[in-house]
């Protein structure tokens, strides 16, 4: 408050203050204004009193008069108020240049105006601030400038505009605010690209300390970010096929001449089998195949050098690996690599080569045949992986298997494991999505999960080593803080998404006020944001009228990602149709990004306020 109150002071003082000037060109006056509080480029209004070579006298605004060079040739008359911009400032002399009506708007002489009636200077920052105001349709009257200007004496690093923003729509103004005020304005708020850089920096965390010999620390970090990422985890078990009774049908005659197993085949006709178990059997049975295929091509080149006359076109050309090039094996593999993506397979992270050199680096520390296995085909889990290495790093006490370890720990491969897995626990997928509940669920486990993150990047074990990790981690928990602020105002939820092939970051708007959607919940307006890996950004405004008829417009990026979107749609289509819904949609060009401020904090109807993390989004 004393800050405050000593700024707020000096201001009002070098509003007001006099002295004498002691210049050749200003000798005969006796009563000059100070130029502390003028600078270059500063706008100053005042009344022409007298006119004498290249040197022109005002009484300004604040009654003191100023003595100014003024090598300007365009007439003035004595008596005129007149408006001047400050073009060199020092402590021996000020220059000015004679602004004529015509050069300043409307708006600036409103602007001008209002701060002569405040007694303040017009400095740039004061300009804008009024300007800024002004834009925004606030009062520009002496008390709101002063407590404007009073916030952005606490908070000078931050903008203007973002102070004014954060007024108008009644945010806390604090300098964490406002950071993330400008993050969202300036799209950089995403919490996946948080997310990446807590998880890297937690390995990097862990090299470092590998580096410098800590193998104690080591063992303690990895230890504990071991539980924290793996803890809590959902335990997902091995899903059935989801194939037509047709379908099954054919895939058991497909695989039956290759010894298929009686009892998967009875669960595949049943459609009790799981994913994995028909997964194994159809690669066993393209194994065989592969086997008789080489066996064949081995007989027709030895019939053909035993009988050089026979045409190769009288012996059988088909392959039996042929037969698996079928839809049916396309939608198991899908599935199966589905399951491997929701469980965080090492097979969804990791290229073969990569987890052969995994493998490679693993040699000799004991790993049992099935972990050997489990790793080289992909089929054990990250968290699973990361447990057996914290497991190894706790019972380490020779050097060789030490330095073994330590190594492994910064590798890309490790690095790689560690982020699916950190970011598996802060993402949600589209099944997750659709359960009653759960995005309120996953919010309120995030918010714990960040406050143990900061907990450990607290420590003095991870300060000691990484001098980012707390400052990472608490920005991301000032995001989410953030977010609920902005639910203060409209319905709004960032969602990191966990899709088949990548994980998206995702915006989600909801136009219309939760008032009306409680009374009337077949009508809402709804506007979400993906950025894709393929794609780009990609907007989609999604509108569902009386219940029944749901709308879309597909705002893509260029034309490429429209046409992927033309080919696909039918499929869409298709699926709103069976629910019942009359679908119609439109695919547009995308001519800018969301704007916070004009889409969505400027729109007519105000969202009110909502509980911590009650995100009604399944409208």
């Amino acid at each position: 408050m004393e800050t405050v109150q000593k700024t707020m002071s000096q201001l009002q003082s070098n509003a007001s203050a006099t002295s004498a000037r002691t210049s050749k060109s200003a000798a005969a006056s006796k009563i000059t204004s100070s130029s502390a509080y003028l600078e270059k480029g500063q706008i100053i209004r005042g009344l022409v009193t007298d006119i004498r070579e290249n040197q022109v006298t005002l009484k300004l605004y604040d009654k003191t008069t100023l003595i100014a060079s003024y090598p300007d040739n365009s007439e003035l008359n004595m008596g005129e108020i007149a408006t001047f911009k400050v073009t060199e400032c020092t402590n021996e002399s000020i220059t000015l240049k004679h602004l004529l009506p015509s050069s300043l708007n409307r708006e600036d002489m409103v602007v001008h105006k209002a701060l002569e009636e405040a007694d303040l200077p017009k400095t740039e920052r004061n300009l804008s601030l009024v300007k800024c105001l002004l834009d925004n349709q606030l009062s520009i009257n002496k008390s709101s400038i002063m407590s404007l200007l009073q916030e952005a004496s606490l908070h000078q690093d931050v903008n203007v505009e973002t102070l004014i923003l954060m007024h108008k729509h009644n945010i806390p103004i604090t300098d964490e605010n406002a950071l993330q005020m400008e993050h969202y304005l300036n799209h950089e708020h995403r919490l996946l690209t948080e997310i990446d850089s807590i998880g890297l920096e937690l390995t990097n965390t862990m090299e470092n300390m590998a580096k410098a010999n800590d193998f104690t620390s080591l063992t303690a970090f990895s230890k504990v970010t071991t539980t924290y990422v793996t803890m809590n985890a959902d335990a997902q078990g091995n899903p059935l096929l989801q194939i037509s009774g047709d379908a099954a049908m054919e895939l058991v005659d497909l695989l039956e001449p290759y010894q298929i197993d009686d009892s998967l085949k009875v669960q595949i006709l049943n459609q009790s089998a799981s994913v994995s178990d028909v997964m194994h059997a159809i690669a066993e049975s393209i194994t065989t195949a592969s086997q008789h295929d080489a066996a064949r091509t081995a007989e027709i080149q030895a019939a053909m050098e035993a009988n050089p006359e026979s045409s190769s076109e009288e012996l059988p050309q088909m392959n039996e690996v042929d037969a698996f090039r079928n839809p049916i094996i396309y939608d198991v593999v899908d599935q199966f690599n589905q399951f491997q993506r929701d469980t965080n397979h090492l097979a969804s992270i990791l290229s073969t080569t990569d987890r052969n050199s995994l493998l490679a680096s693993l040699e000799g520390l004991g790993l049992s045949p099935a972990e050997q296995s489990a790793i080289q085909s992909g089929e054990i889990s990250a968290n699973d992986f990361l447990q057996l290495i914290n497991r190894l790093l706790q019972h380490a006490s020779d050097p060789a298997t030490r330095h073994q370890l330590t190594g492994l720990l910064g590798s890309d491969e490790y690095k790689d494991i560690f982020q699916a897995a950190l970011t598996d626990k802060f993402t949600m997928t589209p099944d997750q999505l659709l359960k009653e509940g759960e995005p309120q669920k996953h919010y309120e486990e995030m918010y714990d999960n960040l406050k143990l993150l900061q907990t450990i990047s607290s420590s003095g074990i991870a300060e000691k080593y990484s001098e980012t990790l707390n400052h990472q981690t608490n920005g991301m928990k000032s995001n989410i803080d953030f977010m609920q602020t902005l639910n203060q105002m409209f319905s709004y939820i960032q969602l990191p998404m966990k899709f088949k092939n990548q994980n998206v970051h995702t915006d989600l708007y909801v136009y219309t006020n939760k008032k009306k959607l409680k009374q009337d919940p077949n009508n809402v307006n709804v506007l979400l944001h993906l950025d894709m890996d393929h794609l780009g950004p990609l907007d989609i405004n999604i509108t569902l009228t009386g219940g029944k008829s749901l709308n879309t417009k597909f705002y893509c990026n260029d034309p490429e990602t429209q046409q992927v979107i033309k080919e696909n749609i039918l499929k869409l289509d298709q699926v709103i149709s069976a629910k019942g819904f009359q679908y119609s949609n439109e695919i547009l060009m995308r001519e800018r990004d969301i704007d916070l401020v004009k889409d969505i904090m400027e729109q007519e109807v105000k969202m009110p306020s909502i509980k911590r993390y009650s995100f009604d989004i399944r409208a």
